[in-house]
């Protein structure tokens, strides 16, 4: 499953030293160097702490650890106050399938797919929980859906183990043979 921050702009006030941080920990995520962003974050001051970037982020950082139980701490009271935060539903329900179960993910973006109809990786999360629920029918609908508004996803489909009960369903082929 893929993350992003990209699709949530976001202001700050930080102070140069934190924002240094802030930066220093963004840039070791984009690297994939986690635990290097984690202890950057820790740098950021702590009056920071209820930013949405920096929640975000830490969200981001946490998942990519592995430590899912602390990022659905993290996001649990963020969530009902930023309902129209795409990258927050999304980061939420990743953990949320690791630390609990997909039952409950799938139910968190099932709420968010009415919400956010045109945003991809929401629609193909969905139908990653979905074909893994054994509902094929709605996985192939929302998987189409969001390779119409983002087509790269033809060939993250192609590779994600979510969609090996699918991977031989003509319609699955078709959808993912460029």
């Amino acid at each position: 499953m893929g993350r992003t921050m990209s699709s949530t702009p976001f202001k700050t006030r930080m102070n140069p030293e934190s924002l240094r941080h802030f930066n220093d920990a963004l840039g070791y995520a984009g690297l994939k160097m986690f635990r290097d962003a984690w202890e950057s974050l820790q740098r950021v001051s702590a009056e920071h702490d209820e930013e949405l970037a920096v929640v975000l982020l830490k969200a981001e950082v946490l998942n990519s650890l592995g430590r899912y139980s602390e990022t659905l701490l993290l996001l649990g009271p963020f969530v009902p106050e930023h309902p129209q935060c795409d990258t927050l539903i999304i980061q939420f329900a990743f953990a949320t399938r690791r630390a609990d179960s997909l039952d409950k993910a799938y139910q968190i973006l099932h709420a968010a797919v009415t919400v956010f109809p045109k945003t991809a990786l929401i629609l193909y999360n969905y139908a990653c929980y979905c074909a893994q629920l054994g509902q094929h029918r709605t996985a192939l609908d929302f998987l189409k859906r969001a390779i119409e508004l983002e087509p790269p996803y033809v060939r993250i489909a192609q590779e994600d183990e979510d969609f090996l009960p699918l991977c031989t369903h003509p319609e699955f082929i078709k959808l993912t043979t460029p």
